[in-house]
């Protein structure tokens, strides 16, 4: 059986690896270049964010123009609005990034993401 002082110094020898590991790591990348890697530069950040919100915006715009399907078929005839479909009790969600949102034709448009 091990005494106390051999498991002692094997809980030491393992603490001082780990601490050689941690100094030759932040040698090796220096400690912003270690900082860089888990923080992504804001510009990524705002570029993500961008792209998500174009994305919930085309979202939306489907949802739109399944409502605006289903009301034409309800009021022949009539001009669709916005402002009518929501009228009837249909959800009418908006651009997440502020834009603008209209019907042309039979379309839904966004005045901040036009159609690619």
């Amino acid at each position: 059986m091990r005494s106390d002082l051999e498991r002692g110094f094997s809980l030491l020898s393992v603490l001082l690896a780990l601490a050689v590991v941690g100094v030759l790591y932040f040698a090796v990348l220096g400690p912003s270049r270690a900082v860089e890697e888990v923080q992504p530069p804001m510009q990524d950040l705002r570029a993500a964010q961008a792209a998500g919100q174009e994305t919930a915006c085309r979202r939306n715009r489907s949802e739109i123009q399944r409502s605006l399907l289903t009301w034409t078929v309800t009021h022949p005839g009539q001009t669709p609005t916005l402002e009518a479909l929501r009228r009837s009790g249909f959800h009418v969600p908006p651009c997440p990034s502020g834009g603008l949102l209209e019907i042309s034709g039979q379309k839904m448009v966004c005045s901040r993401h036009p159609e690619r």
